[in-house]
């Protein structure tokens, strides 16, 4: 299984980026450096950066010769690290409120997390937009409640088809504002939500206790009725009930506009 952020994902964060245009993105979970070379492309003609963190430095050596073999090195930064402690490099590095973009891809019951850090650290600019991938599966419950109850507007999840694959997965997607309180404590439900999640990522890494797509589609309608029940489900835009789905730059661009 490629983990890609291609296809449709792709789309949406290439647009996302377009219309944003970043001076500075951050994307934590850079794999095999597809969704980096990705932003880079886009970002370039305006003189945007992207900072692109991963935790296995294998990862991170395929990454920068990808960059490189692209001819992206100059716009693209490589940090090797666990999140947690990498975000605090880029403060120093880039400075107060010089992130306009956030993409994340990495474990989903850390979304939330790391973006909370980033705010402590006074890291997002005030028109920042923060995007996130796999938040309908595996799942990132904690995230949807802090983008839904906390200094953002206009939460709203991407429905699109898993690269390779035809099963539906959220990309969700907020607008910053500073104005507004940061979000309450979560309820217990969500908490339940987000083991759930970590449970079925966990098994999927093994064929022997793989779910099956039953399990989750059953996993998925529990998952959306639990932010329903909680009071943060998000809007959703994309494939979700259409006949022949496929996402357009148009659907992200309505986003903005509504936005």
């Amino acid at each position: 299984w490629l983990k890609i952020t291609a296809w449709e994902k792709g789309t949406v964060v290439q647009e996302v980026a377009r219309l944003t245009k970043p001076r500075l993105s951050v994307e934590i979970g850079a794999y095999v450096g597809y969704s980096a070379m990705n932003l880079a492309r886009t970002v370039r003609p305006h003189g945007g950066r992207v900072a692109s963190l991963e935790v296995d430095p294998l990862h991170v050596t395929l990454v920068r010769n990808m960059v490189e073999y692209a001819g992206l090195s100059e716009v693209v930064d490589v940090w090797t690290g666990y999140s947690y402690d990498s975000i605090p490099h880029l403060l120093k590095k880039y400075g107060p409120r010089s992130v306009d973009l956030v993409f994340m891809d990495q474990k989903g019951t850390r979304f939330h997390s790391d973006l909370a850090l980033m705010e402590e650290l006074n890291l997002l600019s005030d028109r920042a937009v923060i995007l996130a991938d796999n938040v309908l599966k595996p799942g990132a419950p904690l995230y949807i409640w802090h983008l839904a109850k906390g200094s953002y507007h206009h939460c709203t999840a991407i429905s699109v088809r898993e690269f390779l694959l035809q099963s539906e997965d959220w990309m969700v997607m907020a607008f910053r504002d500073a104005t507004k309180a940061a979000a309450a404590t979560p309820p217990p439900q969500l908490h339940r939500l987000a083991f759930e999640s970590d449970n079925f990522r966990k098994k999927s890494m093994f064929d022997g206790v793989a779910p099956s797509k039953q399990d989750w589609w059953k996993f998925s309608q529990g998952f959306v009725n639990g932010l329903e029940h909680c009071g943060c489900k998000p809007a959703i835009v994309g494939l979700h009930g259409r006949d022949n789905p496929k996402i357009t730059p148009e659907d992200v661009a309505r986003i903005f506009r509504n936005a």
